[in-house]
């Protein structure tokens, strides 16, 4: 069984706090990507209630502060919807939230 600490490292491994830098489309994917793969590791250990040990807000802020403020915005959306994500969902409200996530997501990468 794996321990807390494991969990946490795990988590915490996938946060990157720097942009690729360029104007292409492969690179604005790449942001977008990185930026759900932050969300995702902060969200679950606020969901489960790991203690972040190294600061992961900080290193998610210095990730955000590169990025524009659609990106930011959306940070915070995804976030929230990670979080607050229901065990026992409808089908009806799987294909909405599926449809929103995929929607914000590719107007970021836009």
């Amino acid at each position: 069984m794996l321990t807390l600490d494991q969990i946490r490292d795990f988590f915490l491994s996938w946060i990157k706090d720097k942009v690729i830098e360029s104007k292409s489309i492969k690179e604005r994917w790449l942001n977008v990507g990185i930026m759900l793969n932050n969300c995702f590791a902060i969200s679950n250990m606020i969901r489960h209630g790991i203690k972040d040990t190294i600061k992961a807000e900080s290193l998610i802020e210095r990730f955000l502060s590169q990025t524009n403020d659609s990106m930011k915005k959306e940070f915070m959306h995804f976030k929230n919807l990670m979080i607050n994500l229901k065990e026992d969902i409808t089908e009806e409200e799987f294909e909405k939230d599926l449809v929103d996530y995929l929607t914000r997501m590719i107007g970021l990468a836009k």
